[in-house]
């Protein structure tokens, strides 16, 4: 995923000093943890900050944030992230892979919501992750689309992060039913080729028919 040219592309980054952190629901979902926030922005269309950052919220331990450009990132449309609430307090060498789903809901046809997913290795220096064209802000201003009531707004996002490997004890057989090549010293590059090679079914065959033949 390029930021430069694709949907979802990298905001600015903030520094945050104090923070209330929201207990949202948090569940276990495959070893991860799931969590889900939902926030009311009243009086959008009288919004004059370039950005805004909604209350901070939980996911597996983890503080995160909506930041949200209410006349848009450099475009004509609404531009919504997730961001790592506390990056600037966070220790060097942090990082967190995480899914997680924005909506900007349409509070009177929900069937109209735009949800929109993405994947992201959230680090300290890629602390934000998100869309940078949403919903158009003509049909978000406009009070008959549904999207602001009463000048009201409601953004939601669900963010699942992914457990951490313990790459040390981390069993390839019994996870993927394979096993890889031990390095010799120098050899991590054949061991690549070769472990490349044999998912390759010509060449897997014709390795098969020459050990049987001999």
């Amino acid at each position: 995923m390029q930021a430069a040219c694709n949907d979802a592309a990298p905001a600015v980054p903030a520094v945050v000093d104090e923070m209330d952190v929201d207990k949202c629901d948090a569940t276990e979902d495959d070893g991860s943890l799931t969590g889900q926030f939902t926030w009311i922005i009243e009086n959008f269309n009288k919004l004059k900050q370039p950005k805004l950052y909604s209350p901070v919220f939980q996911s597996a331990q983890y503080n995160w944030r909506i930041l949200l450009f209410p006349g848009g990132n450099n475009v004509t449309q609404l531009s919504v992230y997730l961001d790592v609430a506390d990056s600037a307090t966070l220790p060097q060498g942090w990082s967190r892979q995480a899914h997680f789903t924005l909506t900007v809901h349409n509070q009177k046809d929900p069937s109209r919501s735009v949800i929109k997913d993405a994947d992201h290795h959230f680090t300290i220096r890629a602390c934000d992750w998100g869309f940078r064209e949403f919903v158009p802000l003509s049909e978000l201003r406009d009070p008959r689309s549904g999207f602001s009531v009463d000048d009201k707004v409601m953004i939601s996002a669900k963010v699942k992060v992914e457990p951490q490997v313990n790459w040390w004890n981390w069993d390839s057989k019994k996870e993927t039913g394979y096993v890889g090549l031990k390095n010799q010293g120098a050899t991590c590059y054949m061991n690549s080729l070769l472990q490349t090679l044999t998912h390759i079914p010509y060449f897997r065959k014709v390795r098969c028919c020459r050990t049987r033949g001999r």
